[in-house]
């Protein structure tokens, strides 16, 4: 398996939602969400994912697929993959002790927990005894303030009741027309590969973000399957992974027929040709070939 460091990993939890708000960028919400499978083969099938930066847990209402929850929070423990913080932003209309719990636990070991709510206009206002327990919580984090037409995209459901900005919104949709289905590669940090951001949609697709839009504009945007593809099927190198490959000779835990045409270009004096040569269909061809079976731990 290949070692992963992914800086921002965020997961659609659920498209679940129990709330109604007028302003969503989604738009409806739908009765979608990951199966335990598909979260299985995100952290570890032709890869395993040993470290994320930052983690965000998003909805719908997060807390409406306390199941996938737990098994993403569980796995992070049994698994020892180190997280340095976890967001979770919610209505506030739930709280599942079990989830508090276990997210304890991973506090107590590092990680930056923090629990957001959002009081404007729109949101309702959190119950009292909802309020009591979630301020009970030492990384709970509540907003209260209203919410100004230029910071509320002007998508799916905003769009609908004509509530928000469409120069925000076309900033969105500009960022969005740019996606091409991929993961961009940063560098190669030691033994691992290094990610910069992946997003896994509730039905089980992938990409890079942005993912601040409806859920058509990323369903029609992602559509690499984390049950079929390879995390490396379709990815971009950038320049400072490509910068580092002349000293490749540091990292020996390289695809092994990368290293050999490495050493081979370097004594027949073709080095920078072949260096060249490297271009993000030619590195993608080295790092999913099935030869690749050496664990880089």
């Amino acid at each position: 398996m290949i070692p992963v460091k992914i800086k921002e990993l965020e997961i659609e939890i659920t498209r679940k939602c129990n709330g109604f708000c007028a302003h969503c960028m989604r738009g409806d919400a739908q009765g979608i969400e990951p199966s335990i499978s598909m979260l299985q083969n995100l952290f570890a099938s032709n890869h395993k994912i040993v470290k994320i930066d930052s983690l965000m847990l998003t909805g719908g209402e997060v807390f409406l697929n306390p199941e996938g929850l737990l098994f993403i929070l569980n796995y992070l423990i049994l698994e020892n993959i180190y997280v340095g913080k976890i967001i979770i932003v919610t209505n506030c209309t739930i709280y599942n002790q079990e989830i508090i719990d276990t997210l304890e636990i991973l506090r107590k070991r590092g990680t930056g927990v923090k629990i957001s709510y959002h009081q404007d206009q729109f949101h309702p206002k959190i119950s009292s005894e909802m309020l009591k327990k979630y301020m009970s919580l030492p990384y709970f984090n509540f907003d209260s303030y209203s919410l100004k037409k230029k910071d509320i995209y002007a998508l799916g459901k905003a769009e609908e009741n004509n509530i928000g900005s469409l120069k925000e919104a076309r900033i969105v949709m500009k960022l969005f027309s740019k996606i091409k289905n991929h993961l961009n590669i940063l560098n190669v940090d030691n033994e691992k590969i290094i990610v910069e951001s992946l997003y896994l949609t509730a039905l089980g697709k992938f990409g890079a973000v942005p993912t601040d839009a409806t859920w058509d504009m990323i369903d029609s945007k992602y559509d690499l399957d984390i049950e079929k593809d390879s995390i490396f099927s379709n990815c971009t190198f950038s320049h400072n992974f490509k910068a580092n490959l002349k000293y490749m000779h540091y990292y020996p835990n390289l695809p092994e027929s990368l290293l050999n045409d490495y050493y081979k270009a370097k004594e027949e004096g073709t080095l920078n040709i072949f260096l060249k040569s490297l271009d993000d269909d030619v590195l993608r061809d080295y790092f999913i070939t099935k030869n690749y079976t050496r664990s880089l731990i």
